[in-house]
């Protein structure tokens, strides 16, 4: 019926055929995704969240359309959390944390956590 390759021609043959479906199937676009992709959702863990939405509400802030915009567990240099005081002293250790950035409409809020659930919220 055909012929069959053999060896390393036959090898490569079916390397770039295999290459050649793989770009067809899948595409190929250095210019990223399309304005029209939708954007990944940040994760943020909900007890933190809850403890973010009591600040928004204790500060007057609808939080009715807050979205976390940059979620990242962090290591902060010092007990300040990366957000310093002047004229406050703190520990001098370093400090597994977490920062969440939130957007309410046009504002963002800059949430800071360390080890546990309280937040500072960096201004």
């Amino acid at each position: 019926m055909g012929t069959r390759a053999t060896g390393r021609a036959g090898r490569n043959a079916w390397s770039v055929l295999v290459a050649l479906l793989a770009l067809s199937l899948f595409g190929c676009s250095a210019s990223g995704p399309s304005p029209s992709s939708p954007q990944p959702q940040v994760s943020v863990p909900q007890d933190r969240w809850e403890v973010i939405l009591a600040d928004l509400a204790e500060r007057g802030v609808d939080a009715s359309s807050a979205k976390a915009v940059r979620a990242e567990a962090v290591t902060w240099n010092d007990g300040s959390l990366g957000c310093p005081e002047p004229g406050k002293t703190y520990t001098q250790a370093l400090v597994e944390g977490y920062q969440v950035i939130v957007q309410v409409g046009s504002q963002q809020f800059d949430y800071h956590f360390g080890d546990g659930q309280s937040l500072l919220l960096c201004e």
